[in-house]
């Protein structure tokens, strides 16, 4: 367990955050979906595909995040594809553009963070 590889405390702490997220967002949205309808405000609970699918790419996020504690580069790109999937989600709702460009934010600082210790990603 001498690992050489050294993480850094600012992406340690992203990818804590990136698991809390996850599985708040896969919670919510799997076991209290009429608590997440609430603060989505116009989500109609008719459509419970949208919470499914949210509680995936929270599930999607968590799984990510512990792989790249792992140090596994796939992990990097299941957090993207997640993003992909919540920008897919909120243009079925309309949401305002400025909705739509924070899907980027995450996976781009991630990947910024990451960017120093690429190679080291399997």
């Amino acid at each position: 367990m001498n690992d050489p590889r050294q993480r850094g405390g600012c992406l340690t702490a992203w990818l804590v955050l990136v698991i809390l997220a996850g599985a708040f967002t896969a919670t919510m949205n799997f076991f209290l979906s009429d608590t997440s309808a609430e603060w989505a405000g116009h989500v109609d609970f008719s459509d419970i595909w949208i919470f499914v699918a949210w509680g995936l790419i929270g599930l999607s996020q968590l799984i990510g995040g512990v792989a790249l504690m792992l140090w596994k580069r796939w992990g990097f790109w299941l957090i993207c594809a997640g993003a992909l999937g919540n920008l897919g989600i909120q243009l079925y709702l309309e949401y305002p553009v400025y909705f739509l460009l924070w899907v980027f934010i995450g996976p781009l600082l991630l990947f910024l963070l990451m960017r120093p210790q690429w190679d080291d990603f399997t």
